[in-house]
């Protein structure tokens, strides 16, 4: 968890792709967020195979992000 502002906190999750366990559904009950029970509007997320889709470019940008941050955490570190 990272809190941006004083009135935001940022919530990252990495989990495995499985439909049938929802990360969102995960995260709103480990807050104790009550959830809709409307059935799902959106289309599913997977391709028929069940595969996720891949954005290439997007995949990229997050790995140079990542990278970056991992290096500044590192320099961080090591001034300590």
């Amino acid at each position: 968890m990272a809190f941006p502002t004083a009135v935001e906190v940022a919530i990252l999750k990495i989990a495995p792709h499985d439909p049938a366990n929802d990360p969102y559904r995960e995260i709103a009950e480990e807050l104790g967020v009550l959830l809709s029970t409307a059935p799902r509007t959106k289309p599913p997320c997977c391709d028929p195979a069940g595969d996720p889709p891949v954005d290439q470019r997007i995949m990229e940008q997050l790995d140079v992000a990542f990278r970056r941050l991992t290096r500044r955490e590192q320099q961080e570190r090591s001034r300590r």
